[in-house]
Parts: structure tokens; sequence; C-alpha cells
């Protein structure tokens, strides 16, 4: 792959990490809100599903832009 799909790969990794801390975020301020309950348990169902599913498309375009060819920086 070239080079611009990589980096592009590696945004969206960032994007994700970023998205997966604001959803943390939220549900712990549900967690010290009075609007618990429903919306709490919902917002908890949803953060576990876009990090997963995040996961999973994630490491499919990893493996298309040739990650797994080449050893990751940290």
């Amino acid at each position: 792959m070239t080079e611009d799909v990589r980096v592009a790969v590696a945004e969206v990794e960032l994007a994700m990490e970023r998205l997966n801390e604001a959803f943390d975020q939220y549900v712990q301020g549900l967690h010290t809100s009075e609007d618990g309950g429903e919306s709490l348990d919902r917002a908890t169902k949803m953060k576990a599903a876009m990090k997963d599913s995040g996961a999973i498309y994630l490491s499919w375009a990893k493996h298309y832009a040739g990650f797994d060819e080449m050893p990751m920086m940290d």
C-alpha cells in the first residue's frame, strides 16, 4: 500500500482513540449526574459497541494497508 494509505489508517486509529476517550468521559459524566438510569445503560452499551466495532474495522484496515507486514512504531 502507499504511504498515504498507511498515514490515513494511522490517523483513523488516533481518531478512534479520541472518540473512545470522549465516550468514556460522557459515560463517567452520566455516572455522576442525575440523568443516569436508562441513559447511562444506553450510553454504556453504545460506548462498548463503538469500541468493539471500531477495533474490528481498524484491524481490517491495518491488514489491507500492510501494517501486518511492517513493525508498528510506538
